[in-house]
């Protein structure tokens, strides 16, 4: 009898799994493939004709342009001017440890070991703009939940080396052997593929996360092309769903006795 009650739960927990997640990314597909990315020029014609009708006037706009700022951040190890960043640093350690053999005896492996020694994230003020540098629409970053796809630097920095980064202290850490430094960012004047609500907030042009339903928000550094195939690869997630469903249907299977 459990196994037809854990059957029917994951036959209906997978079928309605595979439901959702196809619903919903296909929503959002059809909305990607059908919008059309307009310049930031022609975005703020059309939303200052609406802004003299309605100054709370708001409007779902899909737009690219450069990435620019007037308070650039540093990137503290690849010295990346940006707009976000974030780094993490690990250390890496050998260490002796004893594994068991097949025959019961011990044998001494050295072995490498990661920990976390510091991390650090850093965003500022960015607004993206057309080439010709005469329109601005400021993103506001924290609508969308801090969230891009961010242009990564990674790099190994052995025992020794650190004095070549000033942030890096030395670690006495017995066994020691590396840094492990991992920079996630989002660099100046990069181009950014922003969809979101227009809006006119505080005298500046901004795009935040939309809140109406069927617009979906992001922000990539991805052209359209290369984003849209990156959501049509998350289909395969289904595949979750449908083990799910076969599993339960085994489960099903055998509690009928059949197998």
């Amino acid at each position: 009898m459990i196994n037809i009650i854990i059957g029917v739960i994951l036959v209906f927990g997978g079928g309605a799994y595979i439901f959702l997640r196809l619903f919903f990314l296909k929503k959002k597909l059809i909305n990607l493939q059908y919008n059309k990315t307009a310049s930031i020029k022609d975005s703020l014609e059309i939303f200052r004709e609406l802004l003299a009708v309605n100054i709370n006037a708001k409007t779902y706009v899909e737009i690219r342009g450069n990435i620019m700022s007037n308070s650039l951040i540093k990137a503290t190890f690849c010295n990346r001017d940006c707009v976000y960043y974030e780094n993490t640093v690990n250390g890496i350690v050998e260490k002796e440890v004893e594994v068991k053999q097949a025959d019961g005896s011990l044998r001494k492996e050295i072995k490498n070991e990661t920990f976390r020694i510091s991390s650090d994230k850093k965003t500022t003020e960015f607004y993206i703009t057309d080439t010709d540098l005469q329109d601005e629409i400021y993103i506001d970053f924290q609508s969308f939940g801090q969230k891009c796809e961010t242009e990564t630097a990674a790099q190994s920095v052995p025992k020794g080396m650190e004095g070549n980064f000033p942030t890096l202290n030395p670690n006495f850490t017995p066994g020691f052997k590396q840094y492990s430094i991992v920079e996630r960012f989002v660099p100046n004047n990069g181009k950014l593929l922003a969809v979101g609500s227009l809006s006119k907030q505080n005298g500046k042009y901004t795009l935040s996360k939309s809140n109406e339903k069927g617009h979906p928000s992001y922000l990539t550094l991805k052209s359209k092309e290369d984003y849209v195939k990156k959501m049509n690869k998350k289909t395969s997630f289904f595949v979750v769903g449908g083990l799910l469903i076969i599993l339960g249907i085994i489960f099903l299977v055998s509690g009928f006795g059949v197998i």
